[in-house]
């Protein structure tokens, strides 16, 4: 893994320092003290599936009602129909194998992965997110039919964010007190949206789209990670001539965030390996339920 700051080294240990200073009994992994740290930080119950693993919970089932209302909040999705038992099967079976994938191309991203993130929500709709106010769960609204490496990209992106929002728990990546940090003359353009967003929000936008070159660059799928990176550059720019809204940890990540992305510059341009099968794949154009204006409620 390129950005060290999200690698599981990096993130269990903020978890073990988070459950220390919740007073929490001494776990064994970060993966097994993550959980009950957020029961006492969160009104959600324990998320993670009996077994330990990754939890999903389909919409329309009547489980996890009041965390699909919290992350539908402010949004009129269109009457959808539940999900089939045949569809369950289906839509599983393809977030296993691209949580395998995720794995097979980088194993610090999987462990990372595995740690921070507990429970899917699936929706029957093109959407991606996560709460900083519900670390360990992400909305999801993958297709069977999508590629694994899509479908790994999407749940990486999300594990990214977040790492971050982890991060930012414990030791603040921005300088919050200052009020021109939100306002319209601090927005940055977010590389994976290409929509002007505030700092912080478009900070998150380049740090997962160089996590995601770096995955793209190991899944040899170069074209994807030279347009991606292309994209990200400007952003990077915009941030570091803004820095005063950094922490010095903040400013630390940030640091990474260029160092990656000039590593990343140099494998597109002397790859090690000839390009794979996944470098004919489009980019991945589901992430949010903001790009769906017609979502958005009006009430």
């Amino acid at each position: 893994m390129t950005l060290r700051s999200l690698g599981p080294a990096s993130v269990g240990s903020r978890v073990i320092a988070l459950a220390a200073a919740l007073e929490l009994p001494p776990a064994t992994t970060a993966a097994e003290a993550y959980p009950r740290a957020l029961a006492v930080l969160q009104p959600w119950p324990d998320a993670r599936a009996p077994n330990g693993g990754l939890r999903l919970v389909f919409a329309g089932t009547g489980e996890a009602e009041a965390l699909f209302a919290h992350f539908l909040s402010g949004c009129e999705l269109p009457e959808l129909e539940p999900f089939t038992a045949e569809e369950t099967i289906a839509v599983s079976e393809a977030v296993r194998e691209s949580v395998a994938l995720l794995e097979e191309l980088d194993v610090e991203a999987g462990a990372t992965f595995e740690t921070l993130v507990q429970t899917l929500l699936v929706v029957r709709a093109p959407a991606f997110g996560g709460l900083s106010d519900a670390l360990g769960v992400v909305l999801a609204g993958p297709e069977a039919s999508w590629s694994r490496l899509e479908i790994a990209e999407l749940l990486w992106h999300e594990g990214v964010h977040q790492a971050l929002f982890l991060h930012d728990l414990l030791d603040p990546l921005f300088v919050s007190e200052d009020d021109r940090l939100w306002a319209e003359s601090a927005r940055i353009r977010n590389p994976l949206l290409d929509v002007d967003r505030p700092f912080d929000l478009a900070f998150h936008g380049a740090a997962v789209s160089i996590a995601l070159v770096d995955l793209d660059v190991r899944a040899a799928a170069y074209r994807q990670a030279a347009a991606l990176l292309d994209s990200a550059l400007p952003t990077l720019e915009e941030i570091e001539r803004r820095s005063e809204f950094l922490t010095g940890h903040g400013a630390a990540i940030f640091d990474e965030l260029r160092s990656a992305a000039e590593a990343c510059s140099h494998a597109i341009a002397e790859p090690a390996t000839p390009p794979s099968v996944y470098d004919d794949e489009p980019r991945s154009r589901r992430s949010f339920l903001e790009l769906q204006p017609d979502w958005q409620s009006t009430s």
